[in-house]
């Protein structure tokens, strides 16, 4: 049988090679074990010919290689493996030489490994040999441009951690000063006490890796120009607000200023010993804020705290204490990847997540949108769309 016959449509400049999302290891000489996140996989053959086969394949290597990897008899059984591989989907094509424009950063190979056990969540693009795969998720976030508003303890750890996992681009803005407990909590060195924190915040992240940029916004929070602000370049792809003490107002301001600027947005805060983190709002397509809050109010019982508490111990800059943890900063970072790399569908889309610190219970609560919202159903009608169809962050 002639290297014709496999199955995949590959050219003699391809090269087969068994799915990134694969480590492969040899149990003997007629079997081998590829293990990925959710996979165990056994592959048989017979002696003498996965022994020259399996090696061929991690090294990646064309269709007459791989034939020939073998004794010259073995040759109609290697046809059959290779066939049944590419059935199951356990090896691809991969074009050689590879672009270089397209790498990804040694020091991020194990986060692209863990992408490379997802499907796209996104149909593939019309005319594309494939879809999305780690690479592209990765770019993504490489190319991304994530605008942090609040930069205290959780907001200056929110910028490490957005640097350590590739974000190109984050922009800033916190006019307040350092003060002595964002040192404490380690989140700032001493030497930039009464410093103002959007020009310190990015100091220790911008030397996890030189492809990191951090800006701080020259925009004021919130937005005072919606209209200019779209069109400058500091247009961000998502914008996350942390406020370590809690303000509805702030929240108020940014949902507004999402919905005119047509930019996605997400938030986090703590609550008592509650961690809240959404709803992602997707202008247009999803429940805003707006939404959430009256919902919330319509049940007075679940809430510990009125607003009119809270904008109170807002505005006179008092806090109920806390601790110098931040375990809903790694989540609230993770549903970021989500949201830009879209490698998986984001918790947070259209519905809020609680964890409470005590008791370590987390919920997920459905948030619905309101037809009459005075915030997106004042605005103008616009047309149902699906976000994760496009390939820009923002609605059209």
């Amino acid at each position: 049988m002639s290297a014709k016959g496999l199955h995949v449509s590959a050219t003699d400049s391809d090269l087969l090679t068994f799915h990134p999302r694969f480590e492969v290891i040899r149990v003997s000489s007629d079997e081998y074990r590829l293990v990925s996140l959710f996979e165990s996989i056994n592959i048989k053959g017979g002696a003498n010919l996965l022994d020259g086969l399996v090696p061929a394949l991690q090294r990646g290597s064309s269709r007459q290689q791989l034939l020939s990897s073998g004794p010259r008899d073995t040759r109609k059984r290697s046809h059959a493996i290779l066939d049944n591989l590419f059935d199951h989907q356990l090896i691809e094509t991969t074009r050689s030489p590879i672009s270089t424009k397209r790498e990804v950063p040694r020091r991020l190979a194990s986060q692209q490994r863990f992408f490379s056990n997802f499907r796209s969540v996104e149909p593939r693009p019309q005319g594309s040999r494939r879809s999305p795969g780690p690479v592209d998720y990765q770019c993504r976030l490489r190319n991304a441009r994530v605008a942090v508003y609040g930069l205290g303890p959780a907001g200056a750890t929110l910028v490490a951690s957005l640097a350590r996992i590739g974000v190109g681009t984050v922009l800033g803005s916190d006019v307040r000063p350092v003060t002595t407990e964002d040192c404490d909590s380690g989140a700032y060195s001493p030497a930039f006490r009464g410093r103002i924190r959007q020009e310190v915040a990015g100091d220790s992240s911008s030397k996890i890796w030189h492809g990191f940029r951090y800006r701080a916004s020259r925009s004021v929070f919130p937005f005072e120009d919606e209209t200019a602000y779209a069109s400058s370049k500091e247009h961000p792809d998502l914008i996350v607000l942390v406020d370590d003490q809690y303000d509805p107002k702030q929240f108020d301001r940014t949902n507004l200023a999402s919905l005119r600027t047509k930019v996605p947005w997400i938030g986090y805060k703590n609550v008592s010993t509650r961690v809240e983190i959404g709803p992602t709002v997707i202008p247009f397509e999803t429940a805003c804020y707006t939404c959430l809050e009256l919902r919330r109010e319509g049940n007075p019982e679940n809430q510990l705290f009125s607003s009119e508490t809270l904008d109170h111990l807002a505005s006179a800059g008092k806090s109920l204490g806390q601790v110098f943890l931040s375990p809903g900063i790694d989540l609230l970072a993770l549903e970021v990847i989500k949201i830009i790399a879209r490698f998986s569908s984001p918790v947070t889309y259209g519905s809020l997540y609680t964890l409470d610190l005590l008791t370590l219970e987390s919920r997920i609560h459905p948030v619905l949108k309101i037809p009459r919202c005075p915030a997106c159903g004042r605005l103008e009608s616009r047309p149902q769309t699906d976000f994760w169809l496009g390939e820009s962050l923002r609605t059209q």
